[in-house]
Formats: C-alpha cells, sequence, structure tokens
C-alpha cells in the first residue's frame, strides 16, 4: 500500500470560501476564489451568491460562472433522472431519488423564482407516487405554499396529521380563525 503525501503547497494556498470573500488584496482574491471554484466538491452556493455581488468584477465573473455551471450540471442531471422515471415511473426508490435530488436544490438558493416554480411543480408531482414521511409532509407544504398552491399545501397538511404544518397553511392563507382555534387545542409540547 502506498500513502500519498498531500500536495502541502497547494493545501496552504486555500481557504474556506466565506473567508476568500473577506481578502481584501484583489489578486489575491481572485486567485483564492478561482481556487475555490475549481474544486470538485464546492457546494456551497449561499457563499458563491454573495460572490456575485462582490465590487471586484472578476470575482463576480468567477461566481456567475461557477452558478452557470452548476445550474448546466443540475439540468443534465435532471434529464437523466427524467429519462430513468419515464422508463420506471413505479419505482419507489427511483422517484424518491429524484425528489430528494429535485428538493436539495431547491435549497441550494441560486435558482431564479421561476426556476425554483418550476422545480418546486415537479417535487410536488414526483412525491404524489410514493408514501409518504413526516418530513415529506412538511416539504410538500413548504414547496406548495412557495409557489402559491394553497389547496395543494392544505391536502398534505391534512394528510400529515401534523398540525405544524397546519398551522403554516392557516396563517400563509391568512384562515386567522382556524389558526387561533387550532393553536389553542395544540399542546405546547407539539409546537
Amino acid at each position: 500500500m502506498r500513502v500519498q503525501m498531500p500536495d502541502v503547497e497547494a493545501e496552504l494556498q486555500t481557504a474556506p470560501l466565506e473567508e476568500v470573500l473577506l481578502v481584501s488584496a484583489p489578486s489575491d482574491k481572485r486567485r483564492l476564489l478561482l481556487a475555490e471554484l475549481k474544486k470538485d466538491y464546492i457546494r456551497n452556493y449561499s457563499a458563491i451568491a454573495k460572490a456575485l455581488g462582490n465590487e471586484d468584477s472578476e470575482v463576480s465573473h468567477y461566481a456567475a460562472a461557477s452558478i452557470a455551471n452548476a445550474k448546466s450540471e443540475f439540468e443534465n442531471d435532471i434529464r437523466e433522472f427524467d429519462g430513468k422515471y419515464h422508463r420506471d415511473a413505479d419505482n419507489p426508490g427511483l422517484i424518491r431519488a429524484y425528489s430528494d435530488y429535485v428538493l436539495s436544490y431547491l435549497r441550494c438558493g441560486i435558482l431564479s423564482k421561476m426556476e425554483a416554480r418550476k422545480y418546486s411543480y415537479l417535487y410536488l408531482s414526483l412525491l404524489d407516487a410514493v408514501p409518504k414521511t413526516p418530513d415529506d409532509y412538511r416539504n410538500l407544504v413548504d414547496e406548495a405554499v412557495s409557489i402559491g398552491y394553497y389547496r395543494t399545501a392544505l391536502r398534505h397538511a391534512e394528510d400529515s396529521s401534523d398540525n405544524l404544518n397546519l398551522l403554516k397553511v392557516y396563517y400563509c392563507t391568512g384562515r386567522g380563525k382556524e389558526f387561533l382555534e387550532l393553536l389553542e387545542e395544540t399542546p405546547n409540547t407539539a409546537l
């Protein structure tokens, strides 16, 4: 067995993405940001989104390119999942993997409102075909509310038997009377 030594020079020249954005020297910031964005494991989209607003145009450009690459990769993965789904639409494991992937991308924070709406709808339709966990119901209610599908949100909240889901729907739809009644009958431990 051969032990591979780490590249000490490269390791000393890296920093977490959030810290890279705090570096004041533009050339250092650019070099460190580019090194971080080139890493395969980079999935910190919220930090990348912060880099979009950076005053240094090159830093903003690097961040925009990284987000464009991530979106392109996601679209390719979605096409692959979609092809598998159309060939095997009754496979609960595939549906679960597909819906989990869509949800993780929805939560990354880099989608436009239009894109988020599209993928929220896809997520809702995928989970219609599988048994749901309490987390699924919570996510379904959140996604339905986020795109204004209040009837769908209410249906999932009622199916979940979770008062928190119902309270959220009542609150978001302005159903104050139902909200207050349910709040009074819900034990504090359930909240």
